[in-house]
């Protein structure tokens, strides 16, 4: 991916938007499909979370800004960290990511939507929404 992104530059062209798809998994990026019921996960501290994945497309891997929110019924639970994506192939990842349900009887069975936005170093931006009804296990 980066090589065409360089020879698009070369050619005028511009690099393609960057993108981010919104996955679930611990330890590899699942797709999850909008409306997606997942399972939460008991966390080694008592609470909940439910796992996510993403798979980047277009931006510096080295270190990017991670804006990660929760909403539910209008209100948004935010989540804010720096942190570095995986490069496999031409594809970046940050696999296992947990999402935190400060109140997981709250959103057990709802449908919830997940928003993301990712910044590089560079100010490149990839962002995505998506909708899951996490159920408790």
């Amino acid at each position: 991916m980066r090589s065409l992104i360089l020879v698009l530059a070369l050619l005028g062209c511009g690099p393609p938007e960057p993108t981010v798809d919104i996955g679930t998994g611990e330890s590899s990026f699942e797709p999850l499909t909008d409306g997606q019921d997942v399972t939460l996960v008991r966390g080694s501290q008592g609470g909940h979370h439910m796992w996510m994945s993403l798979r980047v497309d277009g931006l510096d891997p080295q270190k990017v800004w991670l804006d990660a929110d929760v909403e539910l019924e209008g209100e948004r639970f935010r989540s804010r960290n720096i942190t570095a994506l995986t490069s496999e192939g031409d594809q970046d990842y940050l696999v296992g990511w947990p999402l935190v349900m400060t109140d997981p009887a709250r959103v057990d069975g709802k449908v919830v939507k997940i928003l993301v936005t990712l910044t590089d170093q560079d100010g490149n931006v990839a962002d995505a929404t998506i909708n899951v009804r996490p159920h408790l296990p």
